[in-house]
């Protein structure tokens, strides 16, 4: 099963897939660092996904994915984020490192909010 392999880079952009995709994600993926999910139709709620720790690119925009980011997010070592155009909502965690991500990063959501976006109301 994927989830005993020891697959760095998951790169399924661009492929009309739906579906819930949060089974890709998890603590026990140890060895993934580069998840590229982007222009597929996925639908799901990425609120309490397990991000793994050594990941450094997440792309999974132009989805459906709803919910919030997940709060461990802003302590990940990401080099490169985009969570645009999907239908998350909330505050994007604290953390430095997000906050250096433009803001294009993190457009179209539902109510996405905090820096690098406008401030939560």
């Amino acid at each position: 099963s994927f989830g005993q392999t020891n697959v760095t880079q998951l790169e399924l952009s661009m492929n009309q897939l739906t579906g819930d995709a949060s089974l890709l994600f998890g603590k026990d993926k140890t060895m993934l660092e580069v998840i590229k999910l982007d222009h597929n139709n996925f639908k799901f709620d990425f609120s309490n996904v397990d991000l793994p720790m050594g990941i450094r690119t997440l792309d999974i925009s132009h989805n459906k994915i709803y919910g919030s980011l997940p709060k461990r997010l802003g302590q990940l070592p990401l080099k490169s984020i985009d969570v645009s155009y999907n239908n998350l909502c909330g505050m994007i965690p604290t953390g430095r490192r997000l906050k250096r991500f433009s803001p294009d990063s993190f457009a179209h959501n539902k109510c996405l909010c905090g820096p690098p976006l406008p401030p939560c109301k």
